[in-house]
């Protein structure tokens, strides 16, 4: 299904309906960033998220492959991230590839993300963000696997509802849009995103 097909159809059916950024006027666009510029630097755009005590808008990036395909980028250098997030079936390029950087391919549609797998990867994912790492999650295009795994991080990590998580995501991301069966994966945890986060929280009280 196309995007334009994919977003009539989502938002006929009222699962995600207009968007509206919920927190106000955006900092990156107040600083005058553009999102060529920051996919040219970190390989896709920024979402800003809460880590402990303070709200981060250069530790997650989403994006497509942009910066990691031979065809698209044949020459450049590593997106300045300390760790880079392949959900793709397609390999990074392998001059800019680390050990340490994650290849998980995720399919699409039915054969995409399940609630129990995508809030494992969510949960990676928010473990990364808190020990300091500067992530970029990309799938082949940013439009649907990689948003989804970001939205989920924000679910985990802030507690937020699948709606406030997407809108977050395409505050910057804007062509971000999971098709129907990652969107009924998000809407599917928001119980067990709630009840992680809650742990977390415990977990960091009482090791403080």
């Amino acid at each position: 299904m196309r995007l334009m097909e994919r977003r009539e159809s989502v938002e006929r059916g009222g699962a995600i309906g207009t968007w509206r950024g919920p927190e106000g006027p955006d900092p990156i666009e107040r600083a005058g960033a553009t999102g060529r510029g920051w996919v040219r630097r970190y390989g896709g755009h920024p979402v800003c998220i809460r880590v402990g005590e303070r709200d981060e808008d250069r530790r997650l990036f989403v994006g497509g492959r942009e910066r990691t395909s031979r065809r698209l980028w044949p020459g450049g250098a590593r997106p300045a991230v300390d760790l880079i997030v392949n959900l793709s079936e397609h390999p990074d390029r392998h001059d800019i590839w680390r050990p340490a950087d994650l290849w998980w391919p995720r399919g699409q549609g039915p054969s995409g993300y399940t609630s129990a797998s995508l809030l494992a990867d969510a949960l990676v994912l928010a473990g990364l963000l808190r020990a300091g790492r500067r992530v970029l999650v990309h799938c082949d295009y940013g439009v649907n696997r990689a948003p989804t795994l970001c939205a989920a991080t924000l679910m985990v990590t802030e507690g937020l509802t699948a709606r406030q998580a997407l809108a977050r995501v395409r505050r910057r991301r804007w062509m971000a849009l999971p098709d129907p069966w990652h969107w009924r994966a998000l809407r599917s945890i928001e119980g067990s995103a709630r009840a992680s986060r809650a742990e977390g929280g415990a977990g960091d009280a009482r090791s403080a």
